[in-house]
């Protein structure tokens, strides 16, 4: 077991949604990196025990234990990237201050563990991530429709997109000159501006470009995503019965756990037969189409401003009007 890496080159936090697994897959290819990605996961799940607690989140701790998903080998540059260092709680209805308190345990945790590093973080036009965060709530277990997620879960939008809040909770501990923010839409753009900058801040070579045989994480289409949801709304109406009952045993949680990830797979890359199936199951569904229209404007509104906060007069690589 370790405890400290005195010095990484580069901390990537995230957002979910923002091509993370994308660049993961870039360094996990290319052989002059060494990527802790999974290691971080204890980690991780403690933050997230933490920030639930009504506690102060304390300025220094002691470093948490991990371990190499591969240990580096020489000459390699060690890179830390997990998505779930950004946000937590999705589909659980948690607080604005207990999302917030996850954030800065997160930043604590990561800070002891090392000490010295420079922070990337990627974030996405805030109504197209709403959309696809929704889709990837449904993906993960979530069953409310597109305008319930944003009536229960609308704490976690906010919070999750206070790229301000972010960027201070960051810089507290890495300071104001190691934390860079990139828009999604510069890596779809301009990939060659995107890598330059990457870089230019964090001293790492270009990865090579790699061609992945299939989408990776894609977003399950609409008819797809209400099958996906009903599924999930029976899960949940099982295990509720079975709490009720007590007679929810361990292995039936764990078999109703693989039935899910495994019809979340098979929608997302169907067949060609199990297309044309859910194509006729699908027409005897009253199917939600969730669109940009339907994200109220205040939430969009409240967003923005905060966004404003952070860029102020910064062009944001000529996307700044799409944030704010």
């Amino acid at each position: 077991m370790n405890t400290v890496l005195p010095s990484v080159p580069l901390i990537h936090i995230g957002l979910p949604k923002t091509a993370t697994t994308f660049l993961q897959t870039l360094w996990l290819n290319d052989p002059g990196i060494c990527l802790l990605k999974n290691g971080l996961l204890p980690l991780i799940h403690a933050a997230r025990q933490d920030g639930l607690k009504d506690t102060p989140v304390p300025r220094t701790r002691h470093p948490s234990a991990f371990e190499f998903d591969t240990p580096p080998q020489a000459g390699q540059k060690l890179l830390a990237s997990n998505e779930a260092l950004s946000t937590a709680y999705i589909n659980r209805r948690a607080s604005a201050s207990q999302i917030q308190r996850f954030q800065q345990h997160a930043a604590v945790a990561m800070k002891a563990l090392i000490p010295k590093s420079k922070v990337l973080i990627v974030v996405r036009e805030p109504a197209a991530w709403i959309l696809s965060i929704y889709n990837q709530a449904v993906k993960e277990g979530g069953s409310d429709t597109f305008r319930q997620f944003l009536n229960r879960e609308r704490d976690y939008v906010l919070q999750s997109l206070n790229m301000r809040d972010l960027f201070v909770t960051w810089r507290q501990h890495y300071g104001n000159g190691n934390i860079l923010i990139l828009p999604l839409e510069l890596l779809r753009d301009r990939l060659d501006t995107f890598h330059a900058e990457l870089s230019r801040f964090s001293g790492i070579p270009r990865s090579p470009e790699i061609t992945p045989e299939q989408t990776i994480n894609p977003s399950l289409k609409h008819g797809h995503l209400d099958v996906m949801r009903q599924f999930n709304k029976w899960v949940e109406l099982f295990r509720r019965h079975g709490r009720q009952q007590m007679q929810t045993p361990l292995e039936l949680e764990q078999m109703l756990r693989h039935i899910r990830f495994a019809t979340r797979y098979m929608l997302e890359s169907p067949s060609p037969d199990l297309e044309r199936r859910l194509r006729l199951y699908e027409r005897g569904m009253r199917l939600q189409r969730p669109d940009k229209t339907d994200i109220p404007r205040e939430l969009l509104k409240a967003i923005r401003s905060n966004n404003k906060k952070q860029l102020k007069k910064d062009t944001f690589f000529g996307y700044r009007d799409l944030y704010i």
